[in-house]
């Protein structure tokens, strides 16, 4: 879990949100991946969009329609302590009461993941 990036939803709720992250890959090179888990709800998307590699200037992206996917697909900010911009949109529909939560990994699953403060996430109510 992502300290701070966070809310709550109430049960039937519609909420659209937006997170930006400034993160720093690993020594090792290892990436980042992203998700976001949640309470349940009718319709979750998420459209995450950041960094690719360190050689690439073309940016990566990844739609995920459910909360915790099991495995996401993408690396974000694949390089040698490479500083990345990741953007996460998220809409909601019919949710189910708890609380939203960015969660990140390592790609490789066992080193640090770094976001910098200054991250943000701006979430609205739409119905």
């Amino acid at each position: 879990d992502v300290t701070g990036l966070s809310f709550a939803v109430g049960a039937g709720e519609n909420w659209t949100a937006e997170i930006v992250l400034h993160a720093i890959s690993g020594a090792s090179g290892q990436g980042l991946k992203f998700r976001v888990n949640g309470p349940g709800a009718g319709s979750v998307l998420i459209g995450i969009q950041g960094t690719g590699t360190s050689g690439s200037t073309t940016l990566e992206c990844e739609v995920q329609t459910a909360f915790a996917v099991a495995s996401p697909a993408k690396t974000f900010c694949t390089g040698s302590n490479l500083i990345g911009l990741v953007r996460i949109h998220l809409t909601i529909t019919n949710a189910t009461a708890g609380t939203v939560q960015l969660q990140a990994n390592n790609a490789s699953g066992s080193n640090t993941v770094t976001i910098k403060a200054g991250s943000d996430l701006v979430a609205r109510r739409t119905g």
